[in-house]
């Protein structure tokens, strides 16, 4: 399977969860994006990514965010690589994801080693 689709299909995996959590508390989740964004800007730390969230952030409404955060676009794939959403999942939800997506990823190539 081609690297790139495996990272954004466990990118995509991991905004699952944090769509989830932005669904029960949007102003927490957001909020907490904003502050990382802002806190790596202060330690000089940004990028083109960086701003388009800091702008959505700003001017989206919880359903566009929702939304976003799951998209399939090229856009949604490219935002999700530069996520500002560090500390919305644990480290045993995020090491979940990477078991599943691993199991995945496993079975898919056991599926074409044994066709």
């Amino acid at each position: 399977m081609n690297r790139h689709l495996t990272i954004d299909r466990r990118l995509l995996a991991l905004h699952e969860l944090v769509r989830s959590k932005f669904m029960l508390d949007p102003t927490g989740v957001r909020s907490l994006a904003i502050e990382n964004l802002d806190r790596w800007r202060a330690r000089g730390a940004d990028c083109d990514g960086y701003s388009q969230w800091r702008l959505v952030l700003r001017t989206s409404s919880n359903d566009e965010l929702a939304s976003l955060l799951v998209e399939r676009s090229e856009r949604a794939d490219a935002l999700r690589q530069s996520t500002p959403f560090t500390g919305v999942i644990t480290q045993d939800e995020r090491a979940e994801v990477f078991l599943h997506q691993g199991a995945l990823r496993n079975s898919f190539f056991a599926a074409r080693m044994l066709a």
